[in-house]
């Protein structure tokens, strides 16, 4: 059987039944446009495979690490429209966004504050960040020392995210290494997002 790659537990399920039926047969998964980096970084934080599921509208604080989730893609439509509800003016408050990135994308210009960086800067970034919120020192290779303007930048980005707390969101792009995708994976988690704006 040839099969989609999915993290859901009915289907896990289904297919432990399926091959207990059915000793001889092979169960594949493919994914043409897999996101390798995503799911090595997850199965380190979390074990198991995994794929994240992000719930836009329920965001207020969205910081982006080179993840581009308005621009073309599977989840564009459903990105897009969950990002527009919450920038309605709802009591005065709008989500923001705040990105990180190598080149400018569709959601880089549609940011509220956006920082251009290269790409292991990025990596930086996101290792300031973990420290502030999760208090996790971790090295990355070939990471750069931020400039005194990207680390006020990123002083300003983690106190509207602790601010935000649960409804804060980190992602990270499909070019980021796996150590970023663990990083993202457990400041959503300090942050409390788990089940409000990434499930």
């Amino acid at each position: 059987i040839l099969s989609e790659v999915s993290s859901s537990p009915t289907f896990a399920r289904m297919r432990k039944s399926y091959m207990k039926k059915n000793p001889q047969s092979m169960w594949v998964e493919y994914a043409p446009l897999a996101n390798t980096n995503q799911q090595s970084g997850l199965r380190s934080a979390f074990g198991g495979n995994w794929v994240p599921a992000h719930n836009i509208a329920n965001a207020t604080t969205i910081v982006s690490l080179d993840a581009d989730f308005l621009g073309v893609g599977p989840l564009q439509v459903p990105n897009t429209r969950d990002w527009a509800k919450g920038r309605k003016v709802n009591h005065g408050k709008m989500s923001r966004v705040w990105i990180a990135e190598p080149g400018l994308s569709v959601t880089g210009a549609n940011a509220d504050e956006r920082s251009t960086m290269n790409p292991a800067t990025v990596a930086t970034v996101a290792t300031y960040i973990a420290k502030q919120i999760t208090h996790t020192d971790m090295a990355i290779d070939g990471t750069v020392a931020l400039t005194a303007d990207q680390q006020a930048w990123a002083g300003k980005l983690v106190a509207d995210l602790q601010h935000a707390g649960k409804h804060g969101l980190v992602m990270a792009g499909a070019s980021q290494p796996a150590s970023v995708h663990y990083l993202v994976a457990q400041i959503n988690e300090a942050l409390g997002a788990v089940g409000t704006t990434v499930s």
